[in-house]
């Protein structure tokens, strides 16, 4: 029997919350974050599982040199040095065009990048190239192009400023350019303006003073490591669930519970597809461009992940388009008058068009789809900006993002395409 003290003893002196109610703030919950992590894991273990079951393991060992092997890509991949005599015209336009008024170099100037866009585009269309080399292609052109408009705009800039005695108000090193312009425009600069991972032309760079090899190889093995697993995923569960999908999408005794069930199956695949490549692309491959070029501004996203708005993932995401877009676009449309909304809505469209013409002219394929989808997420930067306030201090504006941008609109963008292409296949 328990003691008098023992039974007198007071089990309740004070005030006390539980530890989930929400003005809790000192409750530890990484027992939850284990189980979550276990719960990962034993998920998709389960999916892999179930894969391997049904379709059995179609991998096969990807061979980069297929693509130069077949004659058919040869036209495709020749282009990309063929635009190199319409990069050195643009050099050699300034260097060398002293005799041509400023009106005509900047005409000049339009009318390269046209052909720079317009012949690739058209090679693409009129060959039997496959994806690969035309999606090669259509990227090299569209970085080429950018980079051209960019070096066109600063020297059309230079010039005028030369010409203007506007020189005058800028600081003393920029003086010395513009003055001896083009003088101050040496081959090097414009050829490591071409290399380095930026799309804005600069005649200085901030530059990092070698290269670090075992932090370059580290970053190869990484770039190594995230392509080899897109290829798994897309083998082994984007490309199966896809081809699966297309006759239930077909077939009108398709409920939408089923098309439901199969949007999310390609929703997880498809996200992970996307996140390796922008950890391939965006910081494994530029910094190993940077790092061989010595290029010191490594900031090519920033935390894009945290998005609470449409607008914030674009200004954060894919840095140095963005940055290319406000100095070359959104500026200059600003200082003709036009009001922020007007100049946004302008920057998304020529953004659309950019991202349809890769797309549909990689999949040689005449669509409006990429276009569409970046059009549509005008209307959702608004709304999603005039409710941030209202929203501050929540996460609800970044489930959004999440939910709307990889949930619904990657699957539904995966579907389209793919029966775009199946349609070409069979006409």
């Amino acid at each position: 029997m328990a003691s008098v003290g023992t039974l007198l003893h007071q089990s309740h002196t004070k005030a006390a919350i539980s530890p989930l109610s929400a003005e809790t703030q000192t409750v530890n919950f990484q027992g939850f974050l284990n189980l979550c992590g276990i719960l990962l894991f034993v998920t998709h273990f389960r999916l892999i599982i179930e894969n391997l079951l049904k379709y059995g393991v179609l991998l096969r060992p990807p061979n980069p040199l297929l693509v130069l092997y077949d004659y058919r890509n040869w036209p495709c991949l020749s282009m990309v040095f063929v635009l190199q005599v319409f990069v050195l015209f643009a050099y050699f336009l300034e260097k060398r065009g002293k005799w041509l008024s400023s009106g005509m170099i900047t005409a000049l100037h339009i009318g390269n990048v046209g052909f720079v866009l317009v012949l690739p585009l058209f090679l693409s269309y009129k060959t039997t190239g496959d994806i690969i080399s035309g999606g090669i292609l259509l990227l090299i052109t569209s970085i080429t192009a950018l980079k051209l408009v960019s070096f066109a705009h600063v020297a059309t800039q230079v010039r005028h400023a030369k010409l203007s005695k506007d020189w005058k108000a800028l600081p003393s090193k920029l003086q010395d350019t513009v003055t001896k312009y083009p003088a101050s425009l040496p081959l090097r600069t414009f050829l490591y303006f071409l290399w380095a991972p930026t799309l804005c032309f600069q005649f200085e760079y901030p530059r990092s003073p070698k290269v670090r090899l075992g932090w370059l190889l580290r970053r190869i093995g990484e770039l190594a490591v995230s392509l080899s697993l897109m290829i798994v995923l897309i083998q082994q569960y984007v490309f199966p669930l896809v081809l699966s999908t297309l006759p239930l999408l077909a077939d009108p005794e398709t409920s939408y519970w089923q098309l439901l069930e199969r949007h999310l199956r390609i929703a997880i695949p498809s996200l992970y597809v996307w996140l390796l490549m922008f950890y391939a692309l965006f910081h494994c491959w530029l910094n190993i461009l940077a790092e061989i070029m010595c290029f010191a501004d490594r900031e090519f996203y920033l935390d894009w992940w945290n998005s609470l708005t449409f607008g914030e993932f674009w200004r954060l995401w894919n840095r140095p388009v963005h940055q290319w877009v406000t100095r070359h676009l959104y500026h200059p449309l600003r200082s003709y008058g036009l009001s922020v909304p007007a100049a946004g809505v302008i920057v998304f469209f020529v953004s659309a068009i950019g991202h349809e013409y890769v797309v549909s002219g990689a999949l040689k394929i005449v669509s409006y789809w990429a276009f569409l989808a970046m059009m549509a997420q005008v209307p959702l930067v608004m709304v999603m900006e005039l409710l941030k306030g209202a929203l501050a201090g929540t996460q609800v504006g970044n489930v959004v993002f999440w939910v709307c941008f990889c949930m619904v609109g990657e699957p539904i963008a995966v579907l389209i395409y793919a029966q775009n292409v199946l349609n070409v296949v069979r006409s």
